[in-house]
């Protein structure tokens, strides 16, 4: 996993903005994961969240959760997370 705040993918622009929306949250990308080069956001209340060519899903409610998630998995679909 690499912390790195840039787009990992230039196309993914319009998938963020579609999960900001739904999420009713500004999202910054914090970094990537290795494997499928899937993209780390975070949301303005602290959850993170990837952004994987599956779909987005919630990783958790704060950095301790969400590396855990990304550990060992199993990941919960980001529409679960929409307020």
């Amino acid at each position: 996993m690499g912390f790195t705040p840039h787009w990992v993918h230039e196309e993914s622009g319009e998938d963020v903005a579609e999960l900001a929306g739904n999420l009713g949250q500004r999202l910054f990308p914090v970094g990537y994961e290795e494997f499928d080069r899937a993209m780390v956001l975070i949301d303005e209340t602290g959850r993170f969240f990837l952004m994987h060519h599956t779909g987005p899903y919630f990783l958790g409610a704060n950095t301790d959760e969400a590396i855990s998630c990304l550990l060992r998995g199993p990941r919960q679909e980001a529409g679960k997370c929409f307020v």
